[in-house]
């Protein structure tokens, strides 16, 4: 695992609290706001493009940055977790009522992403298994669970983001993530 890698993708969140605690609020989100824009920056000039979830990302910063700026409060800030939830529960609702899970419908991308002439054993058995029906049933009961998980994360981060304070914000923010993983992983089982 590349712990540079996930250091670097939570780089606006850590300038934020850091910059938070130590200037207050407006000076975190001046830091997120940059360190967004640094990284879509770094990520165009290491590799030549840029992933567009990592765009949507840094507009969703620096909008919701300007708005809290320009309000005077970082709750609006501290809402971009929820939006992005949101975000994501609205495009898998729109795949499930077109009939395509998400899930299902990215297989192809999937077996791309694994496809590699040196893949171990064990990833070129997952490769075959992306076919097995059970495999796509499983895969669109999950698709379809995700909306709920979404659901709940947004929740979640909507109330932190109204009642606690910044440090506790930035823990349920953090925690979040490996969450989703477990939870997907658990209904993921339960569906197989």
């Amino acid at each position: 695992m590349n712990f540079g890698l996930i250091f670097f993708q939570f780089l606006p969140l850590l300038l934020y609290i850091g910059f938070e605690y130590w200037k207050g609020f407006k000076a975190g989100i001046l830091a997120a706001i940059v360190g967004s824009v640094f990284m879509i920056g770094y990520s165009y000039a290491t590799t030549g493009k840029v992933d567009s979830f990592s765009i949507g990302e840094c507009g969703l910063i620096v909008f919701l940055g300007f708005i809290s700026l320009k309000m005077d409060n970082d709750r609006y800030f501290k809402f971009q977790p929820t939006v992005l939830a949101a975000c994501f529960t609205l495009v898998f609702v729109y795949f499930e009522f077109k009939g395509t899970p998400i899930l299902v419908r990215y297989v192809p991308q999937m077996e791309k992403l694994f496809n590699a002439k040196d893949a171990s054993p064990e990833v070129q058995l997952m490769i075959q298994k992306l076919h097995d029906p059970h495999y796509l049933e499983v895969m669109a009961k999950l698709s379809f669970a995700m909306i709920f998980v979404f659901i709940a994360h947004g929740l979640v981060m909507a109330y932190a983001a109204l009642r606690l304070t910044t440090a506790q914000w930035f823990m349920w923010r953090l925690a979040i993530y490996p969450a989703l993983v477990i939870v997907t992983m658990v209904v993921g089982t339960i569906y197989a």
